[in-house]
C-alpha cells in the first residue's frame, strides 16, 4: 500500500492505491474532487498511471468526462519522465544480450550449414543417392539439419535487427520485444534441431554393440539443453506477457 504524502486528499490516496470503489464513491458525492492535486501538481489520473493502477485508470477513462487528450498526454508524460533511465539501461542490456545470442546463433548456423551438405556415410555414385538414404534416422537427420539452418539464420537476422534499432520509446513497446521473442524462439528451436541432427548422424557411426550405450548419452545431453532452455523460460514468459498485455500489473 502506498503511503500518504502531504497535501493528498482522500481521492488521490484511493487512486494511488487502486481502490476503485472509493474513487467512484468520492467522485459521485463530490464531483469537484476530480480537480484535486497534490503538492507536486499531480491529479488523480497522473497518480493512477504513475502507480500502475489500471483499474482506476479504466474507470476514469470510461466514467469521467475529462478530455481524452489529457489522459493520453499524462500517460505519455509519465512514461517519458519516469523511464528515461530505464530506456538507457534497456538499450545497453539489449545490445549486450543481442550480441551474445547472435554469436551463438551464428555458430549454430555454421554447424548446421556444414552438416546439411555432408551426408553421414558418404554418397553412393552408383545409385546417385546417399549411403543411408533408406534409413529412418537419415530422414530425421536431414529434416533436423534443415530446421537448424533455417531457424538459426532467422535468429541471427532478428538479433541483428535489434542491434540496428533506434531504441526509441515506441520501439520498446512492440518492435523490440517481438524481435527478441522471435530471435529467442528460433534460437531455441535451432539448438534443439542441432541436437537431434547430431544424435541421428552419430547413430550411423556406432556399431550395434555400442548403440545401446549411446541412448543414455543422448538423453543426458538433451537433458542439459532442456535445463538451459527451462532456465530461460521465466524471462521468456515475461517477454510474452509484456508484449500481449496493454496495461501494467497493479502494484498491490
Amino acid at each position: 500500500m502506498q503511503g500518504i504524502e502531504k497535501g493528498e486528499t482522500a481521492l488521490l490516496v484511493a487512486a494511488k492505491n487502486g481502490v476503485v470503489e472509493m474513487v467512484e464513491k468520492i467522485i459521485k458525492l463530490f464531483p469537484e474532487a476530480i480537480n484535486d492535486m497534490n503538492t507536486s501538481k499531480k491529479n488523480v489520473v497522473l497518480l493512477a498511471v504513475e502507480n500502475r493502477q489500471p483499474h482506476v485508470y479504466r474507470f476514469l477513462l470510461e466514467k469521467i468526462t475529462i478530455k481524452e487528450d489529457i489522459f493520453r498526454k499524462t500517460a505519455r508524460d509519465i512514461f517519458s519522465e519516469s523511464h528515461k533511465g530505464l530506456i538507457q539501461s534497456g538499450d545497453k542490456w539489449l545490445t549486450s544480450t543481442s550480441k551474445s545470442w547472435s554469436i551463438v546463433a551464428a555458430l549454430i548456423a555454421t554447424v548446421a550449414f556444414s552438416t546439411s551438405i555432408t551426408f553421414p556415410g558418404g554418397f553412393k555414385e552408383e545409385i546417385n543417392k546417399p549411403t543411408f538414404a533408406n534409413e529412418p534416422a537419415f530422414n530425421i537427420f536431414t529434416i533436423a539439419s534443415f530446421l537448424a539452418l533455417c531457424f538459426s539464420v532467422t535468429s541471427v537476422v532478428m538479433f541483428l535487427a535489434i542491434l540496428t534499432s533506434r531504441y526509441q520509446e515506441e520501439d520498446f513497446r512492440k518492435d523490440l520485444p517481438i524481435k527478441l521473442l522471435v530471435g529467442l524462439t528460433t534460437l531455441f528451436v535451432s539448438i534443439a534441431s542441432t541436437m537431434v541432427s547430431f544424435c541421428s548422424s552419430h547413430y550411423f557411426v556406432l556399431t550395434d554393440d555400442l548403440k545401446h550405450f549411446a541412448f543414455p548419452a543422448y538423453a543426458f545431453t538433451c537433458l542439459l539443453v532442456t535445463f538451459f532452455t527451462m532456465a530461460q523460460f521465466p524471462y521468456y514468459f515475461d517477454l510474452i506477457w509484456s508484449y500481449f498485455t496493454k496495461m501494467p500489473q497493479p502494484s498491490y
